[in-house]
């Protein structure tokens, strides 16, 4: 940043990573006192002037979408005083905190521009492990929104719509990417649901199709969206894998968190991706609402059954914003106020029905149970082909290694996670 001497910088900030972000903009401010430093992310909707004050260095906020918001804040850099008529942004004014009329999310997401791939260094950035078969890999948003009522997921849009790109500017993107970058072998859809719109969904997979592109994919998608027709049409784009959002395997501990799905839709799903020849991430959650310990070892036991290929198993965080974390009294209760612990490893909240300690027990004991099958080693040994693969399989005998023999390493408080 030094060298680069910016005349704005931009940050992106969730709960967790404010404290860093607040001190990454101390020390910038220190040896580039001139630079404005503006905040974007989750964490500003509804939490924008709270940002403000956690650091007297943060000197913008940008509330909600940010595309049309930044470029007016740059074009009005040399103006401070028109600062005021930029809509979706929280600043100070003489030591005031003034906070402008939201802006309104962008209707026709087909009028973005793609992003600016070439200023970036894509080598340098990868997937979390296990997520990506094939480097480099890079992101493409082709939707925005999420039509589920999770209580502990986060939107901007309180009324769960979604917003699509057109699958002729998505595979039009593709193509840039193919021709600007022939060395990306990996694309992964950041969607929060690929497949909820099943007609675009098809369309962009049968224009991959078509292109006959030397790539692989990958998307996150609802259980009651997809179809063995889908899955099917995916795998012949490229699809390798999927994430499912399981959360349970105890119905009522999907209803505590309106999920509106079905146990059997989440074995169905899965089995269906299995057919096609797509591997599959599940996410499970413990500390749901009304979820006793007994239901968290019920759903490790099912999810032992399933032949999916990867399960995270998360503790439930009250993100702000979200429906939990509004009314976290209906539901349970806070652990902490630090904003470092809003992870899913930090049981930041646990329910009336269970206890911190059962919460990190379930995450120790599906993690052994899961992983340390005989039956699921061989399947991985058999399948391992990639040298990808290979640190896919080191990475996590590491940390099953961690999980039997360090009996603390699921439990954040026992080291520093700052």
């Amino acid at each position: 940043i030094y060298n680069y001497r910016p005349h704005l910088l931009g940050v992106y900030s969730n709960a967790f990573s404010l404290p860093r972000v607040s001190a990454l903009a101390k020390a910038v401010k220190e040896v580039l006192p001139e630079v404005k430093v503006v905040v974007g992310g989750p964490i500003t909707v509804g939490f924008n002037e709270m940002v403000l004050k956690q650091s007297e260095c943060i000197d913008v906020v940008v509330v909600g979408e940010g595309e049309e918001t930044i470029v007016e804040l740059v074009e009005g850099l040399d103006e401070r005083g028109s600062w005021g008529e930029i809509k979706g942004i929280s600043f100070r004014d003489d030591g005031q905190i003034v906070s402008t009329a939201l802006r309104k999310p962008i209707a026709d997401l087909d009028n973005l521009p793609y992003p600016a791939r070439h200023l970036v260094p894509l080598h340098m950035y990868r997937p979390p492990t296990g997520t990506y078969k094939r480097l480099p890999a890079v992101y493409i948003f082709s939707s925005r929104g999420c039509n589920g009522e999770c209580i502990f997921c986060w939107q901007m849009s309180k009324r769960h719509e979604i917003r699509y790109r057109s699958a002729e500017n998505v595979l039009g993107e593709i193509d840039q990417i193919v021709r600007d970058f022939p060395f990306i072998r990996e694309i992964r859809f950041f969607d929060d649901n690929f497949a909820y719109n099943n007609e675009r969904a098809f369309q962009i997979c049968e224009g991959i199709i078509r292109r006959g592109y030397d790539l692989t994919f990958y998307a996150s998608m609802r259980v009651d969206n997809v179809s063995k027709e889908l899955f099917r049409v995916m795998r012949r784009a490229g699809f390798w894998g999927v994430m499912l959002g399981l959360e349970s395997m105890v119905q009522k501990d999907l209803d505590a968190i309106r999920k509106g799905v079905k146990v059997d839709q989440n074995r169905e799903a899965v089995y269906m991706a299995k057919e096609a020849g797509i591997e599959t991430v599940t996410p499970i959650i413990f500390g749901l609402p009304g979820q006793t310990y007994e239901d968290g070892l019920k759903t490790i036991e099912e999810v032992c059954k399933l032949p999916t290929d990867y399960v995270n198993f998360h503790a439930l965080t009250p993100f702000p914003g979200t429906e939990l974390f509004n009314n976290v009294e209906k539901y349970g209760k806070l652990t902490t106020d630090r904003f470092e612990d809003f992870t899913f490893e930090g049981v930041a909240f646990t329910p009336y029905t269970m206890t911190r300690e059962e919460i990190l027990k379930l995450r120790r004991e599906g993690f052994k149970r899961f992983y340390s099958r005989p039956a699921y080693l061989m399947k991985r040994a058999v399948n391992m082909k990639t040298w990808v693969d290979a640190r896919v399989a080191v990475y996590g005998l590491r940390g099953l290694f961690r999980t039997i023999f360090m009996p603390n390493a699921f439990d954040p408080s026992s080291y520093n996670v700052s």
